[in-house]
């Protein structure tokens, strides 16, 4: 707790917090992935960010691992060191930490209840759809990958053919970009969806930048 600065130095206020929880893939002995988490915590703005919460959104990651409809991989970013600007959808202006395998885990910084820094304009900021397939049959699963800058926060739309936008579960997460910049989503074309062209959408902000990339791909 000394080496957090924490002014409240009683035990009871803290948990022994894994960053990388156990139910993610996170060590659950190595120091690294080891810190004392304040229970009560919060934003300037009032918004709680405390072991509790963390707790709630780590089993909601893992519920959303287990569905498929984001990698092992990007839960452990989204809970590692800028978990709480997962949470809440606050754009990060620095690039993230760098995703951990399951045997390694990140050092956690000083501390998770700090205001998230002010936008700053990201110029460079580009998006460029790298992987998506060129036909797609209806009801088969697709995946697409983008690129852009890490710790960009990103959302994809798909539009069908036949003007509809699809709700598919796994387009509606808003997954941070990794070390790398690399994010992606996997869902499922409709059984019903109308054959013909269509078009994906990827959209990733970081600070005060905007950018975004459309591919077209046929439904069969």
């Amino acid at each position: 707790m000394s080496e957090y600065d924490y002014t409240d130095t009683s035990t009871a206020a803290y948990e022994e917090d894994h960053l990388i929880s156990l139910e993610l893939g996170g060590s659950p002995t190595d120091p690294r992935n080891l810190w004392p988490e304040p229970y009560t915590a919060s934003l300037a703005d009032g918004r709680p960010t405390g072991a509790h919460i963390k707790d709630g959104f780590e089993t909601k990651l893992k519920s959303e691992v287990c569905g498929g409809t984001i990698s092992l991989v990007q839960a452990q970013v989204e809970i590692g060191d800028h978990w709480v600007h997962a949470f809440y959808g606050i754009a990060i202006a620095a690039p993230s930490a760098t995703p951990m395998p399951v045997s390694a885990t990140p050092t956690p910084t000083a501390t998770t209840a700090s205001v998230a820094p002010p936008p700053v304009p990201v110029a460079s900021l580009s998006v460029q759809i790298t992987s998506l397939p060129a036909s797609i049959n209806h009801g088969a699963n697709a995946t697409m990958v983008a690129l852009t800058s890490p710790g960009a926060t990103c959302s994809a739309s798909v539009t069908y053919a036949s003007g509809t936008v699809s709700t598919a579960a796994g387009l509606q997460t808003h997954p941070l970009a990794d070390s790398a910049g690399s994010v992606s989503w996997t869902w499922k074309v409709g059984t019903s969806t109308k054959p013909g062209t269509s078009t994906a959408t990827v959209t990733c902000m970081l600070g005060d930048g905007t950018a975004s990339d459309t591919l077209d791909f046929q439904v069969t």
